[in-house]
């Protein structure tokens, strides 16, 4: 949702949905939860007027660009748990992802910061290129950023696949294939775990972990009933 909005969306997933509102000089964030037995809805004052957040059914991170730190709130049956982390020497919040096991913080150093749920840091890692987007799903998490300066019809684009298994990390690095002339819209993952894709053209596009490749699987223009509707 554009930033200067009294109301904004900063998430909207399938756990639920956090509403940041700013009123004068107050402001407060709603989280609402799609299923009310994962957990009640929140209401939070907003005095670090944060701007960023993600959401899953075991955390809630909040950040704003160009902060030094970092708030996330355990979503624990036993009741939550608080938790901050302010960076060092400068370093700012440039985009935020929350899984059921992981929370990831890409910094102004071009690091991600990956912490577990209740706040422990568990890895710093360098990003080779600027990032434009995170996304995460359980114990993997996946950076793309500009691998090289954009030509005149085509990004160039790469990412970073980040699995956890325990102790261990394993990266994979994946070339993404965005269309000339377009853009990238959202980032994400199915629900096996299969990183996704869509461009400013409706193109959805899925890696398969097991082949390796992207494929094409379904192009939302050519669903739409009018010019007018978009898919979210």
């Amino acid at each position: 949702t554009p930033t200067h909005l009294e109301h904004r969306y900063l998430v909207w997933n399938d756990v639920g949905i956090v509403t940041a509102h700013t009123e004068g000089t107050d402001g407060s964030l709603d989280v609402e939860f799609h299923d009310a037995s994962v957990h009640h809805s929140l209401h939070i004052p907003n005095y670090s007027n944060h701007n960023m957040a993600s959401l899953s059914t075991s955390v809630l991170a909040l950040s704003a660009e160009n902060s030094t730190k970092l708030v996330c709130i355990a979503l624990a049956t036993s009741g939550n748990k608080e938790w901050s982390v302010t960076f060092p020497d400068c370093e700012s919040t440039e985009a935020l992802v929350a899984t059921n096991k992981l929370v990831g913080v890409v910094t102004s150093m071009q690091f991600l910061r990956l912490f577990t749920v209740m706040g422990t840091q568990r890895e710093i890692i360098s990003i080779p290129g600027p990032v434009l987007a995170v996304a995460g799903h359980e114990d993997r998490i996946m950076i793309l950023y500009h691998s090289a300066p954009p030509g005149t019809l085509q990004q160039h684009l790469s990412a970073m696949l980040i699995q956890t298994s325990g102790m261990q990390l394993r990266t994979q690095h994946l070339t993404v294939p965005l269309t000339p002339e377009r853009r990238l819209t959202w980032l994400g993952f199915s629900d096996c775990g299969s990183p996704v894709f869509s461009d400013s053209m409706g193109l959805l596009q899925l890696y398969s972990l097991k082949s390796q490749c992207w494929y094409p699987i379904c192009d939302t223009l050519k669903q739409s009933q009018s010019v007018s509707n978009n898919y979210f």
